[in-house]
């Protein structure tokens, strides 16, 4: 705007010259007005397809918190230097530009100019990122001239899945602790014991004919003098089933699916049977982890996975999945929610009618 203002000033004066001072200079000033609107408004043209641009995006799967890099290559194949080129980039709500969203450059003659940006996953999501808008500013500012019609080629779909992160093998959950996580209290972990060989969720026992050669640890079998081979406690302790509530509660959401499928993951790690079970498309779903291809393609899915408003209290969410199967019978329940204690309490009692050990996680383990 300020600049289609300096030219009808500029112009103003020029028409003053021409009527009242000198019209000769006046009209050497409209002659170089006018050659200088037209070789400004026609040398956008000049570079009409002669700017290219090519973009590599590094990764399309990304964890919450990880960096995401976009390389964009912009070339003038011209014998002349560019007007300003404007870039305009797509900035979701779930990721952070290391910039801003409009960058501004030029480039000199036959110039390859490499720009590389970065995005940071800050929630999970499936969303586009790349070229909003790619256009040529005339150098008066009158009008800037678009580069490009179609910017699909130069877009892409990013995923960002919940986040894995690591629990230590000692966590009461792995252990068959009966405390809950109320997001007050934390879970008090018991006593360990560390044998000698410094492993945990591991005993010897005495050798016996056909044991793998491979459980054999040495050293216990030294003091004892006899061979003594680790004994897995991951099987005693039953199958585990993680419950996902599907209930909406905004600020909870991220952490009660990253802690459950953190806490999957680590079960799965130490051989202990489990079974992730998920309420989509108003059905309850079992997902047993019998590998690792299992919980990566869960982690996909819950990226775009919706939580659901409901006045139905916790119980009759989950009397379908009792219902369903035979579930808990011979392992422990754990009940991701956003529920407070004492609206768990009446859930609790009601898995316990059924012969049932249900345990409430509502924040980040």
């Amino acid at each position: 705007m300020e600049n289609k203002i300096d030219l009808i000033l500029t112009l103003i004066v020029i028409l003053i010259c021409l009527f009242f001072i000198d019209i000769t200079f006046g009209i050497t000033l409209l002659c170089i007005w006018l050659t200088a609107m037209i070789l400004t408004c026609s040398l956008p043209l000049l570079f009409k397809n002669r700017i290219h641009i090519h973009t590599h995006f590094s990764n399309q799967i990304l964890e919450k918190g990880d960096t995401l890099s976009i390389t964009f290559k912009l070339t003038n194949t011209t014998c002349l230097p560019t007007p300003l080129i404007q870039l305009e980039l797509l900035c979701p709500d779930n990721l952070q530009l290391d910039c801003s969203s409009h960058l501004a450059l030029s480039l000199a003659p036959y110039e390859i100019r490499l720009i590389t940006i970065r995005y940071t996953a800050l929630v999970r999501g499936v969303t586009t990122i790349g070229l909003n808008q790619l256009q040529l500013l005339n150098p008066l500012g009158l009008k800037s001239r678009p580069l490009l019609i179609d910017f699909t080629p130069f877009q892409s779909i990013i995923t960002i899945v919940p986040e894995l992160y690591p629990i230590h093998p000692s966590h009461p959950l792995i252990l068959n602790h009966t405390g809950t996580n109320d997001g007050e209290d934390d879970l008090e972990i018991p006593h360990l014991t560390y044998h000698s060989f410094g492993e945990i969720n591991f005993e010897c026992r005495p050798y016996l004919a056909g044991d793998s050669l491979q459980k054999i640890h040495w050293k216990q079998s030294a003091k004892k003098n006899q061979l003594m081979v680790k004994k897995d406690l991951a099987a005693s302790l039953g199958r585990k089933y993680l419950i996902l509530d599907p209930l909406s509660h905004y600020a909870l959401e991220d952490s009660l699916l990253e802690a459950f499928l953190s806490l999957g993951y680590t079960l799965y790690q130490r051989g202990i049977q489990t079974t992730l079970c998920l309420f989509e498309n108003d059905a309850w779903h079992l997902y047993k982890l019998e590998n690792e291809s299992t919980l990566y393609n869960l982690q996909y899915q819950l990226a775009s996975y919706h939580f659901i408003t409901s006045n139905i209290p916790l119980t009759d969410r989950l009397t379908p999945l009792i219902l369903k199967s035979n579930i808990g019978e011979n392992g422990q329940l754990l009940i991701f929610s956003p529920v407070t204690q004492d609206m768990f309490q009446d859930t609790k009692n009601f898995f316990a009618l059924h012969q049932r050990e249900l345990l409430h996680i509502s924040n980040k383990l």
